[in-house]
């Protein structure tokens, strides 16, 4: 079977692309729980485990001592990556905290080559190059407010500590281990270290407020936990690491804006930033730029395609039509205007 979907490559990157879709709802259900940070990453990862080994032994897998030594480190380096995740949102700016993880593809791409034999080429070490100089730049020279050098540093411990995890699993992987086996043991691993620290943050364990949030957390570990680190586990055994390090093109576009607003960019012109995106990673990217337009003043100048999006993120909007301006006004009084409605559906303007 393996050797029959090695030689059909779509399967595997048809499961990536699917486990990048599902990592997209993660903040989403996120958002809908009213619990700390804390709790959700706890019961999320306790929730986990059973689903996890259940789905191991129901595909033929096994739970061994041997793949729990193999998972050690990848599991330590999971729960790692988390801790310092979440606690780099609160320590620095949005901005840095987004911008410097951002660059595991780029660190994945250094050692894909002598770890898996990947192919790179000389005008990809100049581009890592240049990432890890600009990124260090707009990052020093940042005066956005909020950063800390404490921040910064967890948020390059993130950096580190995913990579080695996203290396690693694909190493294991590489030996034909059972991936939903992997992933149960990396979860269980995952929290031996997790629940002590998010007892330590919150004081206690507490239970989450309703049903709706349990099920929200329930919804977070089958979709982004099952679907989604389960489907990029197995894919790991067909497709090289650096490209399932660079699938999501929603991480590729908020990095593009983190690296503007690290540099103390007051305005900021946003050229269809939608573009491309799916409905959830839309609605994230909206999500994004509306708490760093209002947490730090900001004026967003932008130029998208995607109407709902303007709809919701603009308080004024210009519509061009042929280089000429038809229309402008609020979003209320743009999508009531009869030019506008005319030429977005295409009916001839009079």
């Amino acid at each position: 079977m393996d050797a029959t979907i090695g030689r059909t490559r779509h399967l595997p990157l048809i499961a990536a692309s699917i486990a990048v879709f599902a990592f997209g709802f993660g903040p989403l259900l996120v958002r809908g729980i009213d619990a700390s940070s804390a709790m959700i990453v706890f019961w999320r990862v306790l929730l986990a485990i059973p689903v996890s080994v259940v789905v191991a032994y129901a595909t033929g897998g096994r739970l061994s001592w041997r793949l729990c030594r193999q998972a050690t480190l990848i599991g330590i380096c999971f729960a790692i990556s988390i801790i310092a995740s979440f606690t780099s949102f609160r320590e620095t700016s949005i901005a840095n905290a987004t911008l410097i993880p951002a660059l595991q593809p780029a660190l994945v791409l250094i050692f894909a080559a002598r770890m898996f034999g990947e192919r790179r080429t000389r005008a990809d070490i100049i581009c890592v190059i240049v990432s890890f100089l600009g990124v260090a730049a707009v990052v020093l020279a940042s005066t956005a407010g909020g950063n800390s050098i404490y921040g910064d540093l967890l948020a390059v411990v993130n950096l580190l500590v995913f990579t080695i995890y996203f290396l690693l699993a694909k190493h294991v992987r590489t030996g034909n281990v059972h991936s939903w086996a992997l992933l149960a043991t990396i979860f269980l691993i995952t929290a031996v270290i997790v629940t002590p620290w998010a007892i330590a943050v919150d004081g206690g364990v507490t239970a989450l407020p309703g049903a709706e949030d349990w099920l929200l957390v329930l919804a977070i570990v089958l979709g982004p936990g099952m679907v989604g680190h389960g489907f990029i586990t197995w894919a790991h055994h067909y497709v090289d690491v650096s490209v399932t390090s660079t699938l999501t093109l929603a991480s590729q576009k908020r990095l593009e804006v983190a690296r503007a607003i690290a540099t103390g960019a007051r305005i900021v012109l946003l050229d269809e930033v939608m573009a491309g995106l799916t409905g959830t990673e839309v609605a994230q990217m909206l999500e994004t730029l509306r708490r760093m337009r209002d947490s730090r003043g900001l004026t967003l100048v932008v130029i998208e395609h995607v109407m709902q999006a303007l709809m919701k993120l603009c308080t004024r909007i210009v519509v061009l039509h042929h280089g000429e301006r038809i229309a402008e006004g609020t979003p209320e009084a743009i999508g009531r205007d009869e030019r506008v409605l005319s030429v977005y559906f295409g009916a001839a303007m009079t």
